[in-house]
């Protein structure tokens, strides 16, 4: 018996910046206006814990955040047009390369993840602005061609405004992805590909009006999608299960206590092979 407490007090030591979930749970971290990082997970969503992060510059806010699928870091960028790698334990951001991305970010929300086929980040925003940026060096490796609906599409005509984008199978070294987005204007969800084309096709409706900005990752570890954010018309930030097939959102929980959030990040590892 001394030897199993001993052995659970070393378990709690390990991870103390998530709150007590089950073993199937999806973890995440989410992030508000005032930088400060929000730990969950979807078995109870409202049992959240909080730090806040040093390192960014006085108006500087965090506007997303994604996990690195080759080497598991937490990234995040910023208003500022910033890169930074995210230290949860010490509570710190750090800067990626010297200078701000050029051309900056346009716009207020962006959809920010990593292809994990070629580890590179997208990041799109609610005007259309589609970009791929080198997570080593802090720049941007090409502007791409603006987002627009094919010909054809329920959504051809209407500008797009996504605020959420994600890529499935997001492991390292993945030899196949698909990236999928949240359209806020349509309430939709999107696949864009190719994506360097920035040519849109619409899966399904959502089934609920969502405001911005919002969160939206994939799971490394089963391939759930989640979708963070506000109701229309509501107070505090939900969490939503996707199905990538249909689009239909389902509320998963209330981030209860917690004021709006603006980027969410899946957590959980991929399952041993």
């Amino acid at each position: 018996m001394p030897r199993l407490r001993l052995l659970a007090a070393a378990a709690a030591l390990v991870s103390p910046a998530l709150p007590a979930s089950t073993a199937s749970a999806e973890r995440f971290v989410a992030v508000d206006a005032q930088n400060r990082l929000y730990a969950f997970d979807d078995s109870k969503p409202g049992d959240w814990k909080r730090s806040a992060l040093r390192g960014l510059a006085a108006g500087e806010r965090i506007v997303g955040i994604d996990v690195r699928p080759a080497n598991r870091q937490l990234v995040a960028v910023t208003n500022q047009s910033r890169l930074y790698t995210v230290s949860r334990s010490k509570r710190k951001v750090t800067a990626i390369g010297a200078a701000a991305l050029m051309p900056a970010l346009a716009g207020s929300s962006f959809g920010f993840d990593f292809n994990p086929t070629v580890d590179r980040i997208r990041l799109v925003s609610g005007g259309g602005q589609n970009l791929r940026l080198q997570p080593d060096t802090g720049v941007v490796a090409a502007t791409d061609q603006p987002l627009v609906y094919k010909a054809g599409d329920g959504g051809a005509g209407v500008p797009p405004a996504v605020l959420g984008s994600a890529y499935t199978n997001s492991v390292r070294a993945a030899m196949t992805t698909t990236l999928y987005g949240i359209d806020s204007a349509r309430d939709t969800l999107v696949i864009q590909a190719p994506p360097n084309d920035g040519v849109l096709s619409t899966v399904g409706a959502l089934g609920v009006n969502l405001a911005g900005p919002l969160g939206f990752d994939i799971s490394a570890r089963d391939g759930g999608a989640y979708v963070l954010a506000r109701r229309a018309g509501l107070p505090r930030s939900r969490l939503f299960r996707l199905d990538l097939m249909t689009g239909r959102a389902t509320q998963v929980g209330v981030v209860s206590r917690a004021p709006s959030l603006v980027a969410l990040a899946a957590l959980s590892a991929p399952k041993a092979r």
